[in-house]
């Protein structure tokens, strides 16, 4: 059985990880995001 939660804490690792990888990805397209529109903002409207 402590073979068995082994191979589970390491299946929720790997799930929290891909969360976590997930987040970040979104994050950085968000902040892509961001510097688009500051950027839109900055300059001056014909």
């Amino acid at each position: 059985q402590r073979g068995g939660l082994g191979i589970d804490s390491q299946q929720s690792n790997r799930v929290v990880a891909t969360k976590w990888l997930n987040i970040g990805d979104n994050v950085t397209k968000y902040n892509e995001y961001g510097k688009y529109l500051n950027l839109l903002l900055a300059s001056p409207t014909p």
